[in-house]
């Protein structure tokens, strides 16, 4: 097992509903400002494709179809951010029990809902970051968002392993596997931009 000697961070002070209602007016901001305002953003709107194999009898051969799905208004998802924000926030606070829950698990240094907020938040972004390098197809954007969605819990279980163990004693096991799950769209993402670049400077050698 691997362990590592570092000194433990004070635990996370316990959540008002204020915080909740700031991150809720944020997102309510930002949405109306890529929808209505910033005309920039709001004309970004990357297509959705799905492509799959079918039997060509021109070809007698198996080709690939490609179908465009729809549009992908960028405004409204950038908005989204703040919103997990707000509801872990709300939900932390509010009602008494789920309250009594979160800061017990403080106390143990888990912080369970700030993993369901983070994972929201970053599956969005890596999907939004995708269309920009031209990743359009439906099928990646689902692996992407799911990616990232089952990177972020590895952290909890972290703090779970973690919260009753020795002072300055860290386990790191889990951390790893959350880095393999997270890196994968980055990698693709990588590739994408490689696979343009070469196609760029091959037709300018030719020009």
């Amino acid at each position: 097992m691997c362990r590592y000697e570092l000194r433990r961070v004070p635990a996370t002070s316990p959540l008002q509903p204020g915080d909740g209602a700031l991150h809720l007016v944020q997102g309510l901001i930002k949405l109306f400002l890529g929808t209505r305002v910033i005309g920039t953003i709001a004309e970004v709107t990357p297509e959705i494709t799905r492509s799959y194999s079918t039997y060509s009898p021109q070809e007698r051969a198996s080709v690939v179809e490609l179908t465009r799905l729809f549009d992908l208004p960028f405004g409204a998802p950038v908005a989204t951010f703040s919103f997990p924000f707000a509801a872990a926030h709300f939900l932390a606070s509010l009602p008494r029990h789920i309250n009594a829950i979160y800061n017990a698990d403080l106390g143990r240094r888990i912080n369970g809902f700030r993993r369901f907020e983070c994972a929201l938040s970053s599956a969005v972004t890596i999907v939004l970051i995708a269309a920009l390098f031209g990743i359009y197809g439906i099928a990646s954007r689902v692996l992407f968002f799911l990616l990232n969605i089952s990177m972020t819990p590895v952290g909890l279980v972290m703090e779970q392993w973690n919260s009753g163990g020795r002072e300055g004693e860290v386990n790191w096991s889990p951390a790893p596997r959350g880095c393999i799950a997270g890196i994968d769209p980055w990698i693709a993402i990588r590739l994408c931009i490689l696979v343009r670049a070469n196609s760029v400077g091959s037709r300018g050698s030719r020009g």
